[in-house]
């Protein structure tokens, strides 16, 4: 084969292998701008438009991951043993709530069950949520009915306190 195309290129006149050299140049740059250059600048410019975007995930993820951080520091910060009953019901009159606490009653273990009869479900949620954040008071589970008048619920739950590690 390199002697059929030795002896194809020696026949040829200089005019024609200057065209073939110029033919196969072209074809060599066209080759390399399809394969090469043009596939780089669409991977450039997409990721270019994205780029903006994924600077923003990477700054939530960071925030996310100092969140995570200070809330396992928070978790491992041993707290004093604390009276749940006593935390219970002064939390309960801070809310407004003393009076639909019909039953509270400590077990052996430090875990507390209360009844609440008659309570709008948004005040629980709320007492809920504020019991876990200042007193790192947890449900532990409950079980939630509703009653016949809108937003009105009955409530048993067990809620313990934070552990003394």
């Amino acid at each position: 084969m390199k002697n059929t195309l030795l002896s194809f290129w020696r026949v040829r006149s200089e005019r024609e292998k200057w065209t073939l050299m110029l033919g196969a140049l072209f074809l060599l740059v066209s080759l390399l701008y399809a394969l090469v250059w043009q596939p780089a600048d669409k991977a450039r410019t997409r990721l270019r438009a994205a780029l903006p975007q994924l600077r923003l995930q990477a700054a939530l993820m960071h925030r996310q991951a100092m969140e995570i951080h200070r809330l396992q520091n928070s978790l491992r910060t041993p707290t004093a043993a604390i009276d749940i009953k006593s935390e219970l019901e002064a939390s309960a009159r801070h809310h407004h709530l003393d009076t639909q606490l019909s039953v509270l009653t400590v077990d052996a273990a430090g875990n507390a069950q209360l009844t609440m009869n008659a309570v709008p479900f948004a005040q629980w949620i709320a007492w809920l949520g504020d019991l876990q954040q200042q007193n790192h008071i947890l449900l532990q589970s409950g079980h939630i009915q509703a009653l016949g008048q809108p937003g009105m619920v009955r409530i048993n739950a067990t809620l313990t306190g934070p552990s003394t590690e």
